[in-house]
């Protein structure tokens, strides 16, 4: 297995017997890395990570989690996973929550100081129904982290939270990968991939494609001008804007800045230039995998 976590190979799954979601996609996982899959509502994003734990099974094709079968007990002790829609019993504490996901993974909560680093201590006695979304995800994303996995796979983790919740739990992901864990992941908000340095895997028509480090990507010679109008504003030359409310933003490359501008100011416009964001980058790498 060459020390892979995670390996699909051809794998092909579908709901329906004659509609596949995937097309025979292989991928791998190793120690230390962090890959975060993107692709558009519906490309089977939720799908891939359910197959990853095992709790679908590929119609053809093979998946190896820690060079064994996902639903084997002794390959899933050594995930953690985090599904989008985690949720708790809202009667039950944030303690019970601990102690029986400890007792499951054959721990403690005593030998578990990523409950302190999360913040939960001051929160073990309240019911999970009167936490806010920010504290049920960092529950869930501790009981994820809890008893030493390998390898995390996160199913949108940092969705309708806040900032402050956002940057514990991107710095949690960050310090667990440093430690020569795996993360496997799905997000909308480019700048959290941007953030932890990720490598991007696009799901698209039931395949993946690589794009390398999200940094290095967006290291590119482009930039963006930008002109605010209620108005519509067509193309300047080849350059197509993508609007944002009565936002008009033109990526171009740099040595075509000059030109693209000048276009804008004969209109009688007033352009401004800044560096794209990451979920323009993202979204044009999105655009050119179609």
């Amino acid at each position: 297995m060459n020390g892979e976590l995670l390996a699909f190979n051809s794998v092909t799954f579908g709901y329906r017997k004659n509609t596949p979601v995937l097309k025979g996609l292989s991928m791998s996982i190793e120690p230390g890395t962090l890959t975060c899959i993107v692709g558009k509502n519906g490309a089977g994003k939720s799908t891939l990570l359910s197959l990853a734990i095992g709790r679908f099974r590929p119609q053809s094709g093979q998946i190896r989690l820690d060079g064994l079968p996902p639903q084997r007990w002794q390959a899933r002790s050594r995930v953690g996973y985090l599904p989008q829609g985690a949720g708790f019993p809202p009667m039950l504490t944030v303690h019970f929550i601990l102690k029986m996901v400890a007792n499951y993974k054959k721990t403690s909560i005593a030998q578990e100081p990523i409950i302190e680093e999360m913040g939960l201590l001051p929160y073990l006695d309240r019911r999970c129904g009167s936490l806010s979304g920010g504290w049920t995800r960092r529950l869930a994303l501790c009981c994820a982290l809890m008893g030493g996995p390998r390898l995390l796979i996160l199913d949108e983790p940092t969705v309708g939270i806040d900032v402050a919740c956002r940057i514990d739990v991107l710095n949690a992901i960050t310090d667990f990968v440093a430690n020569d864990g795996a993360v496997l992941w799905t997000t909308h908000i480019a700048e959290d991939a941007f953030s932890v340095d990720s490598d991007l895997l696009i799901l698209q028509d039931g395949v993946c494609r690589n794009l390398g480090a999200f940094r290095a990507a967006a290291d590119s010679e482009e930039v963006i001008i930008e002109v605010v109008s209620r108005q519509a504003i067509g193309p300047v030359g080849t350059f197509v804007p993508r609007r944002i409310g009565a936002t008009w933003r033109y990526l171009v490359p740099v040595d075509q800045k000059e030109a693209v501008y000048a276009a804008l100011v004969g209109r009688d416009l007033q352009p401004t230039v800044a560096l794209p964001s990451a979920e323009e980058l993202l979204a044009k790498a999105l655009e050119e995998a179609e």
